[in-house]
């Protein structure tokens, strides 16, 4: 799975933080209108992973972890906190690329991930 919308200040104790920069790299111009619709896409995910960890930015309280994907990308839950703020530096074309291709809906493989999963742990 690809990695996307990860962050150094909120993720640095996670497992992928070396490729936090790499995924990062590469960000993309986006209109109010590709916004709202990346920001329902990500809002769509499938809950993988959570923490009772709650992330605050400065004194802004932004919300719980949350790890999402939608069968191919994993973002976490801040990253919508940074695109509904305007900060875009996380996003890349491939990413923004793919959910042009599936028209801002989030396909099947994010059920089908969790269920094959699920299936492992039985």
């Amino acid at each position: 799975m690809k990695t996307i919308g990860f962050r150094k200040e909120h993720d640095a104790r996670i497992i992928i933080d070396e490729y936090i920069d790499k995924v990062s790299a590469g960000s993309v111009i986006i209109d109010d209108n590709e916004r709202v619709k990346i920001i329902k896409y990500l809002e769509k995910g499938v809950m993988i992973f959570s923490m009772t960890l709650w992330l605050t930015d400065g004194a802004t309280n932004i919300g719980p972890y949350i790890i999402y994907t939608d069968g191919v990308w994993i973002w976490p839950s801040h990253f919508v906190y940074y695109i509904r703020k305007g900060d875009y530096g996380n996003l890349n074309q491939d990413f923004v690329s793919y959910m042009r291709e599936v028209d801002y809906i989030p396909q099947k493989e994010a059920k089908m991930f969790l269920f094959s999963n699920m299936l492992k742990l039985k």
